[in-house]
């Protein structure tokens, strides 16, 4: 997103906008952190091997095997943007994390990225879009493989928001997923929240890089939509 998105005519200075990132950082760590420790306490306890939720052993398990790899996912997103970016000649500051701390969700809602420069042409727009999608993808698939080794077959209760369909093809919906796992799953999540053609998500970034108005021309811009809207629709959960 740019400044004038947020209804800013101008940014604060670099100081104050690297704290807000440390501290962004700082906060979402912790959130994902407590997040992981209740994942992990429910599939010790669904494996019979109960151990306590609020201890030292419980925070680095929950740190280790949800947090770290789910904030890796967002990490990955964010510096595929940012190569885009750097390829295109466009400024930008963060990535800013953005924590989500619930008791039991996710921890993170993602991060973004501002820019401070518009891109230069339609296919450059395209560019800063995708590849952080397709980045995030490439880190969070192997991430869900290896989940799936460590989770055990058996009943869970029913989520608010269900596996993505990509995981459902592999039988996600009969094991009970490791916290590895869950951490890939949500980064499928953040995956096809982020394909929504909606500001500010990257989708919106895509159709307008493909269907509005802007300097250069995208080629085979349909066939490239088309298969971005599928990505989102395999990472959707149902």
């Amino acid at each position: 997103m740019r400044p004038g998105e947020l209804g800013l005519s101008r940014l604060p200075g670099p100081v104050p906008l690297r704290l807000l990132a440390y501290g962004l950082g700082l906060l979402t760590i912790w959130s994902s952190t407590v997040a992981g420790m209740l994942h992990y306490w429910r599939f010790q306890f669904s494996a019979h091997h109960p151990v306590a939720l609020w201890s030292l052993a419980t925070a680095l398990a929950g740190f280790g095997l949800f947090a770290l790899p789910l904030l890796g996912i967002v990490l990955v997103h964010e510096l595929g943007h940012l190569w885009a970016c750097f390829e295109a000649r466009v400024r930008t500051v963060g990535p800013f994390f953005l924590p989500f701390p619930f008791y039991g969700a996710t921890g993170t809602l993602g991060a973004c990225l501002i820019l401070l420069d518009p891109p230069p042409s339609r296919e450059s727009s395209w560019q800063i879009a995708s590849r952080g999608v397709i980045a995030g993808l490439t880190v969070a698939l192997p991430i869900v493989v290896c989940g799936f080794l460590f989770s055990h077959p058996g009943h869970r209760a029913p989520a608010f928001v269900g596996d993505p369909l990509i995981m459902r093809l592999c039988g996600s919906t009969e094991l009970v997923l490791h916290p590895l796992a869950l951490a890939g799953r949500f980064g499928l999540w953040l995956t096809a929240l982020n394909l929504l053609p909606v500001w500010p998500m990257d989708g919106w970034r895509m159709v307008k890089a493909a269907y509005g108005n802007g300097p250069g021309r995208l080629p085979y811009r349909h066939v490239k939509v088309a298969g971005m809207a599928l990505l989102g629709l395999a990472c959707w959960p149902f």
